[in-house]
């Protein structure tokens, strides 16, 4: 089930033990958009035949729907690895484009269980999406990001552009608080805003409520991510970390794009460079 190496970096499906297929879907429509490999992968803990068998039953059918997806248009892979651990899904994930991940919500979980996409969106530089367990593109044609105009991050609000270009869809810009519009006006304006369909709304709600709501009516939402100042740091902030838990769309979150502690220090990125998609 190894995969053949290729020049092109995948779009690549993290499957679940019990179901990944909204995650395989969407996995397979990005690797179609991009015209990217798709590859699927698991990883099994060690020494436990029952659950390695449970995954490649999983990675099985996730492949078979993911394959009658692309129907060929695209190669389609899958690999079952044994380990179990962060570890080898992160150094997978340094090889791909983009990570799809499918969640369920908190609540859904029998016992407390650790969400392993925020556990690998806090390790890896690689574009993380987020899928709900059960989700269904509507083609709504909207992409929601969230802004906060004194942040100089300007990252989530570049790669929004760039994929509401690629889907033509109309990109929904968030602003939680009591900024000024016509600063958010102006700042929109720079990042080439005028390129695109846009439209900006201004709340009074708290930023997780607003992109929560913003979520209901979107096909994505955009969400930053830091370099962290420590080697071991988290690059997941804490909007991010509690919005993963209660949106009802896919969650992209992007390539680390500042640090907290010196936003100046923050390199310019194009949409490519910060979602090579």
């Amino acid at each position: 089930m190894s995969s053949p190496p290729t020049t092109v970096a995948p779009v690549l499906v993290v499957v679940d033990r019990s179901s990944s297929g909204a995650a395989a879907r969407y996995g397979a429509a990005e690797a179609l958009r991009a015209r990217r490999p798709l590859r699927l992968v698991h990883v099994a803990p060690p020494g436990d035949s029952w659950l390695r068998t449970v995954g490649s039953d999983s990675l099985r059918r996730s492949l078979a729907l993911a394959a009658a997806e692309v129907v060929g248009r695209v190669p389609v892979h899958s690999v079952l690895l044994r380990g179990g651990s962060l570890h080898e899904t992160a150094r997978e994930a340094a090889t791909a484009a983009v990570v799809v991940l499918e969640q369920l919500r908190p609540g859904a979980h029998r016992r407390p269980t650790e969400s392993v996409a925020a556990a690998l969106a806090a390790v890896t530089d690689t574009p993380v999406v987020v899928v709900p367990t059960n989700w269904v593109e509507r083609h709504r044609g909207v992409v929601s990001v969230g802004l906060d105009p004194d942040v100089a991050d300007d990252t989530a609000v570049r790669a929004a552009m760039a994929l509401a270009r690629l889907r033509n869809s109309v990109v929904r810009v968030v602003i939680a608080g009591t900024a000024n519009r016509a600063d958010a006006d102006a700042l929109l304006e720079r990042l080439g805003g005028d390129g695109c369909d846009l439209a900006l709304e201004v709340t009074s709600a708290a930023p997780v409520a607003a992109l929560e709501a913003a979520s209901a009516t979107s096909d994505l939402t955009v969400v930053g991510r830091h370099r962290p100042r420590m080697p071991d740091g988290s690059r997941l902030g804490s909007v991010a970390q509690e919005l993963l838990a209660r949106v009802s769309c896919p969650v992209l979150l992007t390539a680390p794009g500042h640090v907290h502690s010196s936003p100046a220090a923050a390199g310019s990125t194009t949409p490519e460079e910060e979602y090579a998609m």
